[in-house]
């Protein structure tokens, strides 16, 4: 089977609820991206990011070897072998997953969010 076979592109979606909860892992890679998205929006649905990001700030979500993997140069041997790695461990793959969740939870929810603004109008 050619390795286009096995893929297909699903274009545009209205609604990827569905599509997050369906994957365990979100292969993510940039040239540039200031604060990619999309693997925090996978990592709501606990998938692990596995990311490759020349430039950019995903490094204030994905902590490598934590809650996923991210790379500053795109090496696709590595990116695979890190995939690889998750599959054969399932209890990485859970830890990654918690580790994402809590990260989400103490960066990003609405909670920490009024506190921090709280703290700032309070002085």
């Amino acid at each position: 089977m050619r390795h286009g076979a096995r893929i297909r592109f699903l274009g545009w979606q209205k609604n990827l609820e569905s599509f997050y909860r369906s994957l365990d892992i979100l292969l993510f890679n940039s040239d540039f991206d200031a604060f990619g998205r999309t693997p925090g929006e996978a990592m709501g649905y606990g998938a692990v990011p596995v990311a490759s990001v020349v430039r950019g700030g995903l490094n204030e979500l994905v902590f490598d070897g934590e809650n996923g993997f991210l790379l500053n140069k795109h090496d696709c041997a590595r990116m695979a072998s890190q995939i690889v790695s998750l599959c054969k461990d399932p209890s990485m793959m859970n830890e990654m997953r918690a580790a994402g969740s809590a990260t989400l939870n103490n960066l990003y929810s609405q909670l920490n969010e009024g506190d921090f603004y709280l703290n700032e109008f309070k002085g």
